[in-house]
């Protein structure tokens, strides 16, 4: 989900030919964050309608991090491909979790059940949080509640570097395949296992493996820029109306296929009111998903304010926690995983 493409291409062994700037991958990864944000800013104040959004913003991220991850093993050596991988996705994600889980338990902030207007607070057993320091923690019991889906795309991440020697020669029509049959094995799964796994979710991830591969294939981008903005406005419109209706999961499927399977075709967006907020919004994007429940305890329950004074001084206090995040834990260690992996 947080893989910034802007880290990997400092560490490219052979630049590959559709390594240029890509500014729709900021609009998606600055949407979705937006979109998990504005969800439970939403919930605190009640506003239940806007609810199903933070679900939007996951399966975006889900496309996302694949997408990036896909281009970033590309640029590796072929002989060290996994370990290299792991090691710099492990200190990509881990120090910034683990500092928050670690911060969360020591004073005992309330990051896991939110209702109307208030944090509950939860006591947590020693099992809970080895399970969600190692991001292990699944679907649920999550001491911050949305992280819930880093312990998905941990999983993931095993996955990947085996996925990308698959469809590295395939053919497209070879790729679009291999993304059907895994929509029929996580249909098997969901059938025959109750609970959440990684199989609910991996049609989202082989979305963006497919949109990695028309990007391969050097696809046309005919479609105007401005679409692609407005292409992600109604998909979110149909990812909720779909929650109305009896697909369970498949909403987050369809909605993830439709993003993969056109990406490619748009121009990259160009127009600097909408590219400069979501490059900034972008690189600090992994800050502001697991410090947002964070800042929302501080500022909109301790703070207990009109939501016209709350609103804007919590946007404030997140965009400062979120960059002193990144430059204090978040670089450092990327910076470090890029030596170790070298």
């Amino acid at each position: 989900m947080f893989d910034g493409e802007r880290e990997d291409r400092e560490m490219s062994v052979a630049p590959a030919p559709m390594m240029r700037d890509q500014t729709n991958l900021d609009v998606l990864r600055a949407y979705a964050v937006t979109l998990v944000v504005v969800c439970h800013v939403s919930i605190f104040y009640g506003y239940s309608r806007l609810a199903m959004l933070g679900s939007v913003g996951v399966a975006l991220f889900f496309v996302h991090t694949c997408l990036v991850l896909m281009r970033s093993l590309e640029r590796q050596r072929q002989a060290r491909l996994f370990t290299a991988f792991i090691i710099r996705r492990v200190f990509r994600i881990y120090p910034l979790s683990v500092f928050m889980i670690t911060l969360v338990v020591i004073f005992h902030i309330p990051q896991r059940v939110m209702v109307l207007g208030h944090f509950q607070t939860w006591k947590y057993t020693t099992p809970e949080i080895i399970s969600n320091l190692f991001l292990t923690q699944g679907a649920t019991g999550s001491i911050i509640n949305p992280m819930w889906s880093l312990s998905y795309e941990m999983q993931m991440y095993l996955l990947l570097p085996a996925i990308y020697l698959l469809v590295r020669q395939a053919t497209m029509r070879e790729t679009a395949g291999i993304w059907v049959v895994a929509v029929v094995l996580s249909i098997a799964v969901c059938i025959s296992v109750p609970h959440t796994t990684l199989f609910t979710y991996t049609p989202c991830f082989m979305s963006g493996v497919v949109a990695y591969k028309m990007q391969q294939k050097n696809i046309g981008a005919s479609l105007k820029s401005w679409l692609w903005p407005a292409t992600l406005a109604v998909l979110t419109v149909l990812f909720i109306a779909l929650m109305q209706t009896s697909v369970g999961i498949g909403q987050w499927w369809i909605t993830s296929a439709l993003i993969g399977f056109t990406l490619p075709f748009f121009k990259q967006c160009s127009w600097r009111a909408v590219t400069l907020p979501a490059k900034l919004i972008a690189r600090y994007s992994y800050g502001i998903y697991v410090a947002h429940f964070f800042c929302m305890w501080v500022v909109l329950e301790k703070m207990n304010a009109s939501i016209y004074i709350a609103l804007p001084v919590f946007l404030v206090f997140l965009g400062i926690v979120s960059v002193a995040l990144y430059h204090g834990i978040e670089k450092p260690f990327i910076e470090l995983g890029k030596r170790l992996s070298a």
